[in-house]
This record gives structure tokens, sequence and C-alpha cells, in this order.
């Protein structure tokens, strides 16, 4: 079957170098806590992604305690 689509064995010398990663991007622990109410944990982020992930973070800290006046701790 394989013959017959063409694939004759292993095809990576013919990818784009446009689509290759030359490394995989560095990520880091995020951690953050609220002492109010104890909503916590750590995401793996890019640097450059800091930002979008603590405005996340926050948001998914005003969802699951709604009533709290806490301040997320990066």
């Amino acid at each position: 079957m394989l013959g017959l689509l063409g694939y004759m064995g292993d095809d990576t010398e013919d990818v784009s170098p446009e689509f290759l990663e030359e490394e995989p991007p560095e990520l880091s622990k995020l951690p953050f806590s609220c002492k109010v109410c104890g909503f916590g944990t750590a995401l793996l982020c890019q640097e450059s992604e800091q930002e979008a992930i603590k405005a996340i973070a926050e948001s998914m800290h005003e969802h699951e305690f709604p009533n709290c006046e806490g301040e997320l701790r990066f």
C-alpha cells in the first residue's frame, strides 16, 4: 500500500527549513498563589508569554474563587 502512495522511505530531508526548529523553546515555571484562599500552582511558559500567563492565572483565580479579595503573587 505504501508503494501505491509513492512513499519510499524516510523523507525528513525534504522538510522545508522554515518548519524545522533548531532548539525547543526554553520553558520556565511561573509559580503563583493567593494567601487568602490558597489558590495557586505553577505553570510552564516561555519568558515572552509570562504577562499573558499572569492574566490567565488571574482570570482562573477570579473564576474559581469569585468572592476572594486576595491577589495572586507571582
